[in-house]
């Protein structure tokens, strides 16, 4: 969700209908549950992450596939299940 709400703050108005469709043609939309809030909690208490990157990176855990980022400023490519391209 919070990579959806990130990618759609960029799109103008008049594109946003076309720019949704688009996601959801090509991929599913994940919601957190209770099992993303412990492990999102879990990981702010041991990578000091901001929330939202804690959601992020605990859903892809959960769904225990992996989490390809460009963010080299809070994530880094030893941390388990984390891809960051070129590094």
């Amino acid at each position: 969700m919070n990579t959806l709400i990130e990618y759609l703050a960029g799109v103008s108005e008049n594109r946003l209908e076309e720019s949704r469709q688009f996601l959801k043609d090509i991929f599913e939309v994940v919601y957190p549950n209770a099992r993303n809030f412990k492990l999102a909690l879990n990981i702010r208490g041991r990578f000091r992450l901001k929330l939202p990157d804690c959601f992020i990176y605990a859903t892809a855990k959960s769904l225990d596939i992996q989490f390809v980022t460009r963010n080299t400023k809070d994530f880094e490519a030893s941390m388990d299940g984390i891809h960051i391209p070129d590094a």
